[in-house]
């Protein structure tokens, strides 16, 4: 069993010359990937650089890695044909990259790089799972690999950026944004406070990087246009009137200047805080012990969100009203959490919780 065993094994890792290069950066839990630039070298990496501006680690002083295109999503495109190596990085634990179809797994061990190649034959969507037990969001750890041909491979590739690119990036303009913000404080008040009568939630407090994505969420469709999302469906066209990435920024950098006000209560009468404590251990695997939100795990703040809106969104995911969308990289995950809260009462129970968070 072993001798034609190695025969098989020697040609897993026996890479063709024509072999363009890939990288995996697996994390918990969700996977992001990276390609060479123009000069086809990626540059290099190391995880003392990690950091929320600098999620792949990319080394600021290597001229090679300035064009690299960073895929921050858990959706990967290749064209059909070509043969592809697979180098495989970890930042945190153990993980597993396996593509079924493509008869392909290999470990993720920190602090090394192993690799595997393959040649995608058909085109279609593939399912990326990771293979091995990384904790306990391991089972959310879902990935979408899509072959295609050449041509859409390109521009799928040209739609992401460069680390130069990420690195120029100017900071929102606060001044230019309190202008913009005035059509959003008739809902959301003037200083972010929130306004439970319109179903409007609070803004002051939470992470600039999640408002802009659900900013752009909003105007991609990704989030407000299912049927049943009668609040989404409003905000919508709100989002729709800024109108570029220039304006988001702005708009967001003026809601980051505003005071946190704490939040309302829970409604004791109906809910039991203590045993909500058992669900939220699990939520605070992502969003924090204290409710603090991880830009790292794309986990947003909840402490300090009020309790209507925190009730009507674990709803809405598990109703899958909210999550389905193929685009929202990690609403899906939150699906699958969402419906481990049994009945009405759980949902009570864990919001009541993370309500008293302060």
């Amino acid at each position: 069993m072993l001798a034609p065993g190695l025969v098989v094994w020697a040609k897993f890792v026996n890479v063709p010359d024509e072999a363009a290069e890939v990288e995996v950066v697996s994390q918990q839990w969700h996977w992001s990937y990276r390609f060479p630039g123009k000069d086809g070298v990626l540059g290099t990496v190391n995880s003392r650089f990690v950091d929320d501006t600098n999620p792949f680690g990319m080394n600021p002083d290597d001229p090679h890695g300035k064009d690299d295109v960073l895929v921050a999503s858990q959706e990967v495109h290749l064209p059909i044909g070509k043969p592809v190596k697979m180098l495989l990085r970890s930042k945190d634990v153990l993980h597993n990259f396996a593509i079924a179809e493509m008869r392909v797994k290999m470990d993720m061990v920190p602090g090394m790089v192993p690799y595997m190649w393959f040649t995608p034959t058909r085109t279609g969507k593939f399912d990326v799972l990771c293979q091995e037990l990384c904790g306990t969001g391991h089972f959310t750890m879902r990935g979408r690999l899509v072959v295609e041909d050449e041509g859409a491979f390109g521009t799928w590739l040209a739609g992401h950026p460069t680390y130069a690119q990420t690195s120029a990036r100017v900071a929102g303009d606060a001044e230019t944004g309190k202008a913009l913000y005035a059509a959003c404080g008739a809902c959301h008040g003037a200083a972010g406070e929130g306004n439970a009568a319109l179903h409007a939630p609070r803004l002051s407090g939470q992470g600039d990087w999640y408002v802009k994505q659900q900013l752009k969420y909003f105007k991609q469709g990704v989030r407000g246009a299912h049927k049943d999302d009668e609040f989404g469906r409003t905000m919508a066209p709100m989002a729709a009137i800024l109108a570029d990435d220039t304006a988001i920024d702005n708009v967001v950098a003026y809601i980051k200047s505003f005071p946190v006000a704490p939040a309302s209560a829970a409604k004791e009468a109906r809910s039991d805080r203590r045993a909500g404590d058992q669900y939220a251990r699990a939520c605070g695997i992502c969003h924090g012990a204290k409710g603090q939100g991880i830009q790292a795990m794309n986990a947003p703040r909840l402490a300090g969100l009020d309790d209507w809106y925190l009730d009507t969104q674990l709803k809405n995911f598990k109703t899958r009203i909210r999550g389905t969308h193929p685009d929202d990289k990690y609403g899906s995950q939150m699906n699958l959490i969402a419906a481990t809260l049994i009945d009405e009462k759980a949902t009570r129970d864990l919001v009541a919780y993370i309500s008293a968070m302060r």
